[in-house]
């Protein structure tokens, strides 16, 4: 125990009256008690320092959930030009837009509809949205939908070489701590005109193509399929016909129908088919193959164009245009029909030797040669077969003979 100081004042003064000969020990007693207290340090002020808190442990706060990211989609469907187009009718035609939202945030949806040059905007409905000439914003909740209808007008001459259309769709997320970075979707859209102009002297018709719905090899890079085109001159006089198909991307022309005299590659999406001489009242029936891709199926319907034109001699070309879809179904969709022989209009063009369409060539009989020669082979074998047993007998009976002689 160390002693304080009032201790060691106390100490000091009952020294002083101490009798000489026991105060020099008393002094010494209390030397030692002013060193013990200054080592211990019992002359400074009262009081001791309260110690210094120790810190409070930290919780570190778990990362927070990420906001879900918006998803946005559109579709376009192509327009529909209605017959009154050929007449020269003011007609307008809706452009379909369905804008959806396909994420878990509520989002803001800016879809912007990019026409074609020879169309132009008629009209927009979009119920529930913010139309701005062909801007349209809308506001959608989770798995919501919205249509929008874009009325148009079409250019009279666009059907001869047929434009297409883009819609582009920007979405943000809205809502307290929603991720603000947009996403997009863009989708085209294609001029679906009927058959025609309905021009005297010229006929055309096609069917669609189609996919099956299970491909045959789930795993290959393409798919083949066929495109019915059938051309009728229906004037009084022969003239020469061209037949050009029109295709989309991911769809090319694999083959052409014997009948087509020259194949002429026009573009990276058009060839045609030079046939010659069409004589009057006679329909010609082309096929050609498709060669679609995996990425182009999963885009099907997918729209083309057939033209066809008939130039009768020191007369004007006519043209004609149809469109024909690649579809997804198990048997084709044919509106049109498909040639017979009870066609009261035209007669069907039957092959002939020599004939310049459809026909085959003048002394083209390698099919029937062939034939011939694999008729004659069973014969000849039957005659080996018949000398040969006939040697053998004789063989045999001059054997027994020389064996009994």
């Amino acid at each position: 125990m160390v002693p304080s100081l009032r201790s060691v004042t106390h100490a000091a003064y009952t020294v002083s009256r101490m009798a000489p000969s026991r105060r020099r020990h008393a002094i010494a007693v209390v030397v030692g008690l002013i060193a013990t207290l200054a080592a211990a340090g019992a002359f400074q002020a009262p009081g001791r320092a309260e110690p210094a808190p120790e810190p409070e442990p930290t919780v570190s706060a778990s990362p927070s959930t990420p906001p879900p990211p918006p998803r946005v989609a559109v579709t376009a469907r192509d327009i529909g030009i209605g017959a009154g187009y050929w007449q020269g009718a003011a007609e307008t035609y809706p452009l379909t837009v369905v804008v959806r939202n396909t994420g878990a945030p509520p989002v803001d949806a800016i879809t912007q509809v990019f026409l074609p040059v020879g169309v132009k905007r008629a009209g927009i409905t979009a119920r529930g949205c913010t139309v701005d000439g062909l801007s349209i914003d809308c506001p959608l909740e989770p798995d919501a939908s919205v249509t929008v209808t874009v009325d148009v007008t079409v250019a009279p001459g666009l059907w001869r070489d047929p434009p297409t259309g883009t819609v582009r769709t920007k979405a943000t997320a809205t809502g307290p701590g929603a991720d603000t970075r947009p996403v997009s979707a863009e989708t085209t859209f294609g001029l679906d005109f009927p058959p025609g102009p309905p021009t005297p002297g010229i006929d055309l018709s096609v069917s669609d193509p189609f996919l099956p719905a299970d491909p045959a090899d789930p795993n290959a890079r393409t798919e083949t399929s066929t495109l019915e085109v059938r051309l009728a001159n229906t004037g009084s006089v022969q003239a020469d016909g061209a037949v050009d198909v029109v295709t989309v991307a991911g769809v090319s022309i694999a083959t052409v129908p014997a009948q087509c005299v020259t194949r002429v590659r026009v573009s990276a999406d058009r060839e045609r088919c030079q046939l010659g001489r069409v004589p009057a009242g006679q329909r010609v029936t082309l096929q050609f193959g498709l060669v679609v891709t995996r990425a182009a199926r999963a885009q099907a319907p997918l729209l083309g164009s057939v033209h066809a034109a008939l130039t009768p001699t020191g007369q004007d070309t006519v043209t004609v245009v149809a469109s024909y879809r690649v579809l997804i179904t198990d048997r084709p969709i044919d509106d049109a029909g498909r040639a017979t022989d009870s066609d009261p209009d035209v007669t069907v063009a039957v092959p002939r030797d020599g004939a310049g369409i459809g026909g085959a060539r003048a002394g083209d009989h390698a099919g029937s040669n062939i034939g011939q020669a694999l008729s004659v082979l069973p014969m000849l074998i039957s005659i080996v077969g018949v000398i040969a047993a006939l040697a053998g007998m004789v063989v045999l009976s001059l054997r027994r003979r020389m064996a009994s002689n």
